[in-house]
C-alpha cells in the first residue's frame, strides 16, 4: 500500500469512470532484502462480482501480486487484473504475468515516488536509483 499510494492518487484522479478505492498492505522486502510475502492489513471489502485492478508499485519476482490475487479470488470477483508502475527486468523466469505495465527498469534498488529505504526517501517528488554511501 505504501509503495503505490503516489501512483495510485495520481491514477485516481484521471479515472473518469464511477470507481472505489481500497487498500492492502503487502511486504516482500525488509530494507534491500528478499523476505517471504506478508500481507499485514486489508481494508474490509466485499469484491464479491466486482472488477479488480491491483496496483503495485515494483514488479521484481511476481510473488506479492500472486499472493494478493489468490487472496482476492477468495471473494468471488468478476475479474482481477493487475497493474505495476515499474517493471524490473532482472527476473525474466517468473510464474506470474501483470497486465498493464507503465514503466520498465533494469534491476536497481529505487527510491522516491513512494518507493523507500526503511521507510525513508517515499516523499521524493521522482524516482531514483539507491547508492549506498
Amino acid at each position: 500500500m505504501k509503495g503505490a499510494l503516489f501512483f495510485a492518487a495520481d491514477l485516481m484522479r484521471t479515472i473518469s469512470i464511477p470507481c472505489t478505492f481500497s487498500y492492502m498492505q503487502a511486504k516482500s522486502y525488509t530494507g534491500t532484502t528478499q523476505t517471504d510475502v506478508e500481507i499485514t492489513q486489508m481494508e474490509e471489502t466485499d469484491f464479491t462480482g466486482k472488477s479488480i485492478i491491483i496496483l503495485d508499485d515494483v514488479f521484481d519476482t511476481g510473488k506479492t501480486l500472486h499472493s494478493a490475487c489468490e487472496l482476492l479470488k477468495k471473494q468471488g470477483p468478476l475479474s482481477i487484473e493487475t497493474m505495476v508502475l515499474i517493471d524490473k527486468q532482472k527476473n525474466q523466469h517468473r510464474d506470474f504475468t501483470v497486465d498493464y505495465v507503465l514503466n520498465t527498469v533494469e534491476d536497481h534498488f529505487l527510491i522516491g515516488y513512494g518507493l523507500d529505504m526503511h521507510e525513508y526517501e517515499r516523499n521524493l517528488p521522482e524516482i531514483r536509483i539507491y547508492e549506498d554511501s
